[in-house]
């Protein structure tokens, strides 16, 4: 299965990125900074920005699910707001894409 991970650097998210290698999935990893993000077989990386829905659109177009473990960080002053605003935008480019499988994870 083709798998699009948004969420891959952080705690939540790079757990999932193992298991879903290690299971032999492929992973396209949506990401701020793709340099973040070690390669590793099975992985691709892509810049995205997952407030914006057209990005996130187009990033995971193609692929079999995708599964998001954001968080904006949990230093960021105002996480509640971006929490919320992408949110909103990977449920809309999730939807715009026309991928029918979407699984959000998180570790509060």
């Amino acid at each position: 299965m083709h798998i699009a991970l948004i969420g891959a650097t952080g705690f939540v998210g790079t757990a999932l990125l193992n298991e879903l290698l290690q299971r032999g999935h492929r992973v396209t990893a949506l990401a701020r900074t793709p340099s973040n993000i070690a390669p590793r077989e099975g992985l691709s990386v892509v810049q995205a920005d997952v407030t914006d829905p057209a990005q996130v659109a187009q990033a995971v177009r193609g692929t079999d699910a995708v599964a998001s473990a954001y968080n904006p960080g949990w230093t960021e002053p105002k996480i509640a707001e971006i929490f919320m605003q992408a949110t909103h935008a990977i449920f809309d480019g999730v939807k715009q894409s026309g991928v029918k499988r979407f699984l959000m994870v998180g570790g509060a």
